[in-house]
């Protein structure tokens, strides 16, 4: 990817690595909209607010360019804590339904439940 495509926002404790989100600048699913992906903070440093700061900061890095950021998050148990955290966040699905590898799943159609079978969601800046 070219230069200014995405920014990669890391958390660090003590000099130590625990986590980092990206945001891509121009979703093709979003319709050319940000996207906040790859959302990790380490097992060891979870529930500590890390995985609120990079979200903090990346709202308000997106914030700068756009009044919407796109998130996708997976649909099994182990996303069950993000699935929390967006909605407490004010992360809303954007209506288009459950998506396969960045795809809309039709009617009817069998897809695995896997890290590319997700929810995508939306938050709408409000105004000041």
């Amino acid at each position: 990817m070219g230069a200014g495509v995405r920014d990669v926002l890391v958390a660090t404790d003590d000099d130590r690595f625990v986590g980092y989100m990206t945001v891509r600048w121009e979703s093709a699913y979003f319709g050319g909209l940000p996207d906040i992906q790859d959302f990790n903070v380490l097992p060891p440093y979870r529930r500590r607010g890390i995985g609120s700061g990079l979200m903090d900061a990346a709202e308000t890095l997106v914030a700068e360019r756009s009044a919407v950021v796109g998130i996708g998050v997976g649909l099994y148990a182990d996303y069950g804590q993000a699935q929390r955290v967006y909605v407490r966040r004010g992360y809303l699905p954007d209506g288009r339904g459950l998506m396969y590898d960045g795809q809309p799943v039709a009617p009817g159609n069998t897809v695995r439940n896997d890290d590319a079978a997700t929810l995508t969601t939306v938050l709408i800046a409000q105004g000041p």
